[in-house]
């Protein structure tokens, strides 16, 4: 879902903003949403400033419990709010633990890689799985 960012790079259509009233941020769910109809959760794109807000993370958390939808915080900052304001409304949630591609180069992208596979080989993964997520989509 793409979400406000601190750059305020170009934002993407159906992007959700500071600016917005909360009924605008569950439009904004429900269209992004519908274009996923088998959709079993939802993460952020983007949204190092809007995660760090209280309002819209609290109404889009509401909005995916409601749903039975869980969330993966990309952490675009380490001041997200989202995780915490997930977990508070009962909703299904994790972080991402690498950015595989933050720096595209092949040497960068292999070292990350193998972090990832370093971290699953630490976690009980019945239970849990790391998260990866890419910055660049022509990877």
């Amino acid at each position: 879902m793409p979400m406000e960012s601190l750059a305020r790079v170009k934002q993407e259509k159906g992007v959700l903003l500071s600016t917005m009233q909360p009924s605008e941020i569950i439009q904004t769910l429900k269209q992004a949403l519908a274009t996923v109809p088998n959709a079993v959760g939802m993460n952020n794109h983007m949204g190092s400033r809007l995660t760090q807000l209280s309002l819209p993370m609290s109404v889009t958390m509401e909005y995916l419990h409601k749903r039975g939808l869980y969330f993966v915080d990309s952490r675009t900052t380490r001041f997200s709010k989202a995780e915490r304001i997930a977990t508070k409304l009962g909703v299904v949630n994790t972080k991402r633990n690498v950015f595989i591609d933050h720096i595209v180069k092949v040497a960068e992208i292999d070292l990350q890689f193998h972090r990832l596979l370093a971290l699953a080989k630490n976690m009980d993964t019945r239970w849990e799985l790391p998260t990866l997520m890419l910055k660049h989509s022509s990877i």
